[in-house]
């Protein structure tokens, strides 16, 4: 096993506490200035801590993730499972690096940080076994005509439509004709549709019956871009 506490990441925790001792020396100075009164640089320091302890503990959760990702080795290796997939969660903050690791791998080839996670600080990607059959699932979503063609527009990506950033789909197109006969009311509408792999489902939010009709998933528009890209690739 990778010695999970290299230098990199220890030196990324000293970066963090030298962050948080800076911030604090600088609020006193501003009090000790007349700048900030004390009640402001202690509401200041109180927020500032708590995002320090929040990114201490993701440091630390990805110190020791050699050990859970052996133990998930161990556990595909006892299950006769010879193949996985690596999961990203595609979001404006996932790096380069975790959207090209998104592939299938062997279980015998488990390598950390190349083939298998962790690959980096605070990496959030995950595996699951891979399995041979039906990979995909189809969704579908109601939209007016207007919104289909700023996708079209976008070269066939979502975009902020609307101020919306996340989008809703439902898992039959029938349901969606009547999601859209509820919606719009007798105006013309259109359905587009995508076929998501399946390890990406746990990535979207699930609601089992959305307005009464049936099971449907939202995902923000960074997911459902990434997803269109790998059918492109």
């Amino acid at each position: 096993m990778d010695d999970p506490f290299n230098t990199d990441w220890i030196d990324e925790l000293y970066e963090l506490k030298d962050e948080q001792k800076n911030f604090i020396n600088n609020e006193l100075d501003k009090y000790n200035t007349g700048y900030q009164n004390i009640d402001n640089v202690n509401q200041n320091i109180e927020v500032n801590s708590k995002s320090f302890i929040d990114s201490v503990i993701d440091l630390f959760l990805t110190l020791i993730s050699p050990f859970f990702s052996e133990a998930q080795r161990e556990l595909y290796i006892r299950l006769g499972i010879e193949r996985y997939k690596i999961t990203a969660v595609i979001d404006h903050k996932t790096c380069q690096i975790c959207k090209d690791i998104n592939k299938v791998y062997r279980v015998k080839n488990w390598k950390r940080g190349v083939s298998a996670p962790k690959s980096h600080a605070f990496c959030r990607c995950t595996t699951s076994p891979y399995i041979e059959g039906i990979h995909y699932v189809k969704l579908y979503r109601v939209m007016s005509f207007e919104e289909y063609n700023s996708i079209e527009r976008n070269g066939g990506k979502f975009s902020q439509y609307k101020s919306m950033e996340e989008k809703w789909f439902l898992t039959t197109e029938n349901n969606a004709h009547i999601f859209g006969d509820i919606i719009y009311k007798g105006d013309e509408y259109t359905i587009f549709e995508i076929e998501v792999p399946v390890e990406y489902l746990s990535l979207m939010h699930h609601d089992i019956k959305i307005d009464g009709i049936g099971p449907g998933y939202c995902a923000n528009i960074d997911l459902l871009n990434f997803i269109i890209k790998l059918w492109e690739d």
